[in-house]
């Protein structure tokens, strides 16, 4: 098991690798433009959408905590948790691969599969609103 020290290494160069490559506004300008609402088809189908919507809206708040530098790596692994709860009962097999594996690359403290699964994310929650 690994130390509290020992596994901060995910944040500081999670926050570094997006900075550098200018992505925090970027992502955070993608995830803004497109999680929205789904419409209304039925009553149902209306409950369903509003889960993907829901996980896009709570990956969103997520990456603005982390970009504010207010998260541990706990506290990530448990919102992108939430995100992986809402997704799994949305009708978005894509939200819900992506976020699968975005709480992988939390879980594993893989900073590459964490910003590709961010990206994938973003798209995916984008292109849901279309």
């Amino acid at each position: 098991m690994k130390s509290s020290r020992a596994h901060e290494g995910l944040i500081l160069p999670l926050r570094m690798r997006i900075l550098r490559g200018g992505g925090v506004l970027f992502l955070l300008s993608v995830v803004l433009a497109g999680c929205g609402s789904s419409s209304d088809k039925n009553a149902n189908q209306s409950i369903v959408n509003d889960l993907g919507s829901k996980a896009c809206s709570a990956f969103q708040k997520t990456l603005k905590e982390l970009d504010a530098g207010i998260l541990t790596d706990t506290e990530l692994r448990e919102k992108i948790k939430d995100v992986y709860s809402d997704a799994q009962l949305s009708d978005e097999p894509v939200l819900t691969q992506s976020v699968t594996t975005l709480l992988a690359a939390v879980t594993m403290s893989d900073v590459d599969g964490f910003n590709l699964a961010v990206e994938d994310v973003s798209s995916v929650c984008t292109g849901m609103d279309k």
